[in-house]
């Protein structure tokens, strides 16, 4: 109720639900928050390093382990808590485990099986790609068996009634987060950005590599089936179709969650490509193959960019303060609002503040910020309103995307005049622009008041009228 933000029920509760135990156990804070994006990403890079080391040697395995940290987008979510790198570990699980299943039908394999297809599905929606995994790993092995056994049929059961309910009562909401519509032109236009998104994650040795290893997860006639590599191929392939497909976005950061698979599967490949050459290398193949892995890496990192807010300067001067109203009205960029959303959550430990997005108040729209729509008119409403819902900071962002919509251009308007009772009492300068924190002069306001900016903020639901109408 303090600072609204997460989107609950957009996306499943896996990731809140383990976000909220790993703070429950460490403390609510952006530190512990990023040490468990670091901490799952170890465990995805360490499987990938595992794997990789039984195949081609240790040195490989942790070169195989640096390329995939070294992917640009997956480097750049260790600076940021999102969904990915977490779904990629459960995707792992559940392309391993089935392998498990198909190589040798167990009950305890295919409950392993289970609990990770649910956590990857009950993480986001891309994790129903692994419905076609089993199929798809069938046919690169050659052998439809596991397919048809009771056990296989029971997890699917199993899978289907923990996690169907959850998308049939939240499509709606998470349809409205659709950035295209159902369709053959979606499809063509996602596999061309896809494949280039892909091999921008991998790199042009690693995308190598995944074709080499892709072909070589075929079982040859006669041959033994390579179940493993035949599941994470299949893995990797199920997921960029499943994007391909369901036209939520087109956006790099979607591939994250197969850069561990793939690295793997490039690994294995590359080791393929070698092995004409063992005799003249002379065991040193692993070597070849941790040296290509280690120039890969080298092409693809980027040292992520990360943008400071002023965040620190705003809530030290706002939860410092005698007698501090407890509404902030904070006016940017969406990052801009997270950024301070998420850093009072954290320092203000007796939630005696109020954060308040603009975007929200001032200006009605769509969970994607379609149908936008201005509250008031001109800025002497928007002044008005401010004293009336008894605001008494405000967070303003004069970088290019902080002032992209008008409601953010009339607060800066009214900022700029200097209106009597507007103290700018500090402000942070950023590679873009300037944060700078205003506080207004006025009376602390009534529960009645905090209710009805709470109200105002709260995003509208489907089927509900517009905030701007009613």
């Amino acid at each position: 109720m303090h600072f609204p933000r997460v989107s609950i029920g957009h996306w499943p509760p896996m990731f809140y639900v383990v976000q909220a135990g790993i703070m429950g156990l460490f403390g609510r804070s952006g530190a512990v928050a990023i040490a468990s994006e670091a901490a799952i990403a170890a465990l995805a890079l360490g499987w990938v390093a595992s794997f990789v080391r039984r195949r081609v040697g240790w040195l490989a395995g942790l070169a195989a382990g640096a390329a995939a940290l070294a992917s640009p987008e997956l480097m750049a979510q260790l600076n940021q808590v999102l969904i990915d790198i977490f779904l990629a570990l459960w995707l792992l699980g559940a392309a391993l485990s089935w392998a498990a299943f198909a190589a040798r039908p167990g009950a305890g394999r295919a409950a392993v099986f289970t609990v990770c297809a649910i956590g990857a599905i009950m993480t986001k929606g891309s994790g129903l790609a692994l419905a076609l995994l089993p199929l798809l790993h069938a046919v690169l092995v050659r052998d439809a068996r596991a397919l048809l056994d009771r056990r296989a049929w029971l997890a699917a059961a199993v899978i289907g009634a923990t996690t169907l309910p959850w998308y049939l009562l939240t499509y709606r909401m998470a349809a409205t987060g659709f950035n295209y519509a159902w369709g053959w032109r979606y499809t063509v236009e996602a596999l061309r950005a896809y494949v280039k998104f892909f091999v921008a994650a991998v790199g042009v040795i690693g995308a190598i590599g995944c074709a080499a290893g892709a072909i070589g997860a075929v079982r040859p006639r006669g041959g033994a089936a390579d179940h493993p590599l035949a599941a994470l191929v299949a893995l990797v392939a199920v997921v960029m179709l499943f994007y391909a497909v369901v036209p939520a976005d087109i956006t790099s950061r979607y591939v994250v969650c197969v850069v561990p698979a793939a690295m793997v599967v490039a690994a294995v490949g590359v080791a393929r490509l070698l092995r004409p050459l063992a005799g003249r290398l002379r065991g040193l193949s692993g070597v070849v193959v941790a040296a290509l892995l280690l120039f890969n890496a080298a092409t693809l990192m980027r040292v992520p960019h990360v943008t400071p807010f002023g965040a620190d300067m705003v809530t030290g001067l706002v939860l410092h303060a005698e007698n501090s109203n407890p509404l902030v009205l904070v006016a940017g960029s969406s990052a801009t609002e997270g950024a301070l959303i998420a850093a009072f959550a954290e320092a203000d430990r007796d939630r005696r503040h109020y954060v308040i997005r603009a975007t929200k108040v001032l200006s009605s729209s769509t969970f994607l910020g379609t149908q936008y729509a201005l509250r008031f008119a001109d800025t002497p409403d928007v002044e008005r309103w401010l004293a009336d819902a008894g605001i008494g900071w405000v967070v303003v962002d004069d970088s290019p995307d902080g002032a992209l919509l008008e409601h953010d251009r009339q607060v800066l308007a009214i900022a700029a005049s200097r209106p009597a009772g507007w103290d700018l009492v500090g402000s942070h300068r950023t590679a873009e622009g300037e944060i700078r924190l205003y506080r207004l002069a006025g009376a602390t306001p009534s529960a009645a008041q905090i209710s009805d900016a709470l109200q105002r903020e709260r995003p509208a639901m489907a089927g509900e009228t517009p905030l701007s109408t009613r």
